[in-house]
């Protein structure tokens, strides 16, 4: 097996990719022999595989040749680094892939000799977590195989950043509830004492059986568990229903609630769209400073039902709005003016939304309020 063949195996298998060694086998066995440096010499036939294989693996390939120019790269490259093969062919990898590090990472590859390493890529278009594989090649050339693990980072991230908020989430409830028994235990049980704490611990117990329940409800949807109980449904008069329920809450908060409200009726799920409603709302509360306004519409645009629930809270920064409905995201604890919650509300406004046939939306000015919308077919389809 040639040199470069067999840097391309080793690759894979550094940056967790083995799997597509046994895939690859039959390609790899065909390029015993095969120098990519010169395949001008080599036979048509054996160099066919090769040219295939290289062009086909889901790794981003680049060849540093010894004057550490870009000699060849693969499709996944060019998608990577948003070039042709012509704009990176001859060019030094910093100014082919705008990455100051890759092209250190060359230098000491020469001078160290093979090694694999994290490297945070950033440019104009693209931001991402890269495992590199630098190995060397005869003729002093210098192969760079990069997997984009950004997925992979991200998920471990979001994943201890539950872990955290689950703890968060829990720790306050637990230790009040503690406190409170232990003090009943205590011999305090006066008549007084049982009527001060008695409420409370039944507050602080529906508040984890609320977050139990959240939990259980993302695991439902994920799962593809949501039934959906379809009815003939005064919208309107739903979103009106929740809204009482919280307007309390809200004017404690020293906020205003306004209703833009037109009448809506259409086969859904009650239950299921009082949950996008109540989450909508209790989210601007959340991110909504004193003085501020709440306003929630619900209209038929362009043959949709589309509800809005708009603030005048802080907005949402640039990078999080994509993230807003995945599950678990959590924007950041300092701006909200209570606890942050664990990231499932706008996850299951997006789910149930999605099972009635619809779609959600968020439009935000960082520093200037953001609207979020439910998008739903009038038939409830």
């Amino acid at each position: 097996m040639s040199e470069f063949a067999q840097c391309i195996a080793v690759g894979l298998a550094g940056v967790g990719l083995g799997y597509f060694i046994p895939r690859s086998r039959d390609v790899m066995t065909r390029l015993e022999g095969i120098d990519p440096v010169a395949k001008e010499r080599e036979n048509h036939e054996r160099t066919m595989p090769f040219e295939e294989f290289f062009a086909a693996i889901p790794l981003a390939v680049l060849v540093v040749g010894p004057q550490n120019l870009i000699v060849q790269a693969n499709g996944a490259a060019g998608e990577l680094f948003g070039r042709t093969l012509e704009q990176m062919r001859g060019r030094a990898v910093v100014e082919a892939t705008g990455s100051s590090e890759l092209d250190r990472l060359v230098l000491e590859v020469r001078e160290s000799g093979d090694l694999t390493r994290v490297v945070e890529y950033n440019s104009v278009r693209l931001e991402a977590t890269l495992r590199v594989f630098a190995k060397c090649l005869s003729d002093r050339a210098i192969a760079l195989i990069a997997f984009d693990e950004t997925a992979l980072v991200n998920a471990e991230r979001v994943r201890r950043e539950f872990l955290a908020n689950v703890s968060h989430e829990l720790r306050s409830p637990l230790a009040g509830t503690k406190l409170m028994i232990e003090t009943l235990h205590a011999g305090h049980d006066e008549l007084q004492t049982r009527e001060y704490f008695l409420p409370r611990l039944s507050r602080e117990i529906d508040r984890m059986i609320e977050l139990v329940e959240h939990l259980l409800e993302v695991a439902r949807s994920e799962s593809g568990q949501i039934h959906l109980k379809k009815e003939p449904l005064a919208f309107e008069r739903l979103i009106n229903e929740n809204l009482d329920l919280l307007e309390g809450r809200i004017l404690e908060r020293g906020l205003r609630l306004e209703r833009e409200l037109a009448e809506v009726t259409f086969d859904a799920d009650p239950a299921r769209l009082a949950q996008v409603v109540l989450n909508f709302v209790e989210n601007a509360m959340r991110y909504t400073p004193p003085g501020g306004v709440i306003t929630v519409r619900l209209a038929i645009v362009e043959g949709e039902v589309v509800l809005s629930v708009a603030d005048t809270g802080s907005g949402v920064p640039y990078r999080d709005l994509p993230h807003l409905f995945e599950r678990f995201y959590v924007v950041e604890r300092s701006r909200a003016k209570d606890r942050g919650g664990l990231g499932v509300g706008l996850a299951i406004v997006k789910r149930n939304v999605e099972a009635h046939g619809g779609r959600v939306e968020v439009v935000s000015e960082f520093g200037s309020g953001s609207t979020f919308f439910a998008y739903l077919p009038p038939r409830g389809d």
